[in-house]
């Protein structure tokens, strides 16, 4: 449903085939409508052939549906454009950290910043440690982002809130529509002068991710360095 008031808060799920975790989802929106007032729920299916879409609007989330899989970067876009809310927050359908969690970037955000990061706390951490090769390719991906200059610790926290103008500035000039998408969202916000803030934020491992380190880490690479490219060229001012 799209509201004749903004909403204070939409939060953006981007989601592909997710049917079997989207009732994590539901609940977490519906515990944080008990915290905050008027919070728009909007759901990015991405090209699902599992029913997420139906599913979600018989929960009582809004949808935009890709007919065809675009890939994450693609439905955050579509999702923090379509959003109405005058915050904007995106995060993945699974648990990996909790909804709540927002409430101290909703505070940064009135203290006069543009964009919240969530940094995933190690302190906080809800799981067993991760696999080495997927740490090893997060630390190598986290080195590359600071040689990049993307301004903050953790690029790759799923977790990241926006002021409604911030996310209409930023997602209107991104390009990225599948990896490396969000390193692309932090370097537009720096090349706009925006204020962007990290926030501690639980976490965990969540069943049933889709990251294959083989083929998904060179392909990280391979649009970090088309993300300089178009830095370059000017498209992100």
């Amino acid at each position: 449903m799209i509201h004749a008031v903004p909403p204070s808060l939409s939060v953006v799920l981007p989601a592909w085939n997710e049917a079997g975790r989207l009732d994590a989802a539901l609940r977490g929106v519906a515990e944080l409508r008990a915290l905050v007032p008027d919070v728009e729920g909007l759901l990015v299916d991405d090209g699902s052939v599992d029913g997420t879409a139906e599913l979600a609007r018989a929960g009582g989330l809004r949808t935009v549906v890709h007919p065809e899989n675009r890939g994450k970067g693609a439905a955050v876009r579509t999702g923090m454009l379509a959003a109405t809310g005058l915050r904007r927050l995106f995060c993945d359908v699974d648990p990996s950290t909790p909804l709540v969690d927002v409430l101290p970037m909703l505070a940064a955000l009135d203290a006069g910043a543009d964009v919240a990061v969530g940094r995933r706390d190690p302190s906080g951490r809800r799981s067993p440690p991760v696999a080495p090769r997927r740490a090893a390719l997060s630390h190598t991906f986290r080195g590359l982002t600071r040689l990049i200059g993307v301004g903050v610790h953790d690029s790759q926290c799923g977790f990241k809130l926006f002021t409604g103008a911030a996310a209409e500035a930023i997602f209107s000039r991104t390009r990225v529509d599948r990896y490396a998408f969000d390193v692309e969202v932090l370097l537009v916000a720096r090349e706009l002068g925006l204020r962007v803030v990290e926030v501690p934020v639980r976490w965990g491992d969540a069943a049933g991710s889709r990251l294959v380190i083989g083929k998904d880490g060179p392909r990280m690479l391979v649009d970090s360095a088309r993300v300089l490219m178009h830095r370059a060229a000017g498209h992100y001012r």
